[in-house]
């Protein structure tokens, strides 16, 4: 699949998904999208008409920072009523190519963890996806 996490708006830079390099609380802005042309990505059950959905996964719950501590938005103003833990709906279609990059939103709350800590634990998913020629 071409279609991934980036640290840039220019898709240039790869970001693997994981959350273990933001260990201090703050926000973070990273990208979806797919730095190819002519691709796009929509939810295998429902193509279409199903969002494409980021989630926020955590592979060890129970034990680390809890996913409830991350909020993820669109916009940076987003995050204040973001609900902590909850997906992120990309849309029906998400489009290949820079110019169609979505933007994600990341808001650490680690009042619950220790500062400095990586939480290795933690990462974001993308729902089941289809990768197809527009």
């Amino acid at each position: 699949m071409s279609f991934g996490f980036f640290a840039d708006a220019g898709l240039t830079i790869p970001f693997a998904g994981s959350l273990r390099h933001f260990s201090t609380q703050g926000d973070r802005l990273i990208y979806f999208g797919s730095p190819s042309s002519g691709q796009q990505l929509q939810d295998s059950t429902a193509p279409g008409s199903a969002n494409v959905q980021v989630s926020i996964t955590d592979s060890a719950g129970g034990s680390g920072l809890a996913a409830a501590s991350i909020k993820l938005a669109a916009t940076s103003g987003g995050l204040t009523s973001a609900a902590g833990g909850a997906a992120l709906s990309l849309g029906h279609t998400v489009l290949s190519g820079a110019g169609n990059a979505k933007p994600i939103h990341i808001r650490f709350d680690t009042s619950a963890g220790t500062v400095g800590t990586d939480y290795t634990d933690l990462g974001l998913a993308v729902n089941n996806v289809i990768e197809s020629a527009v």
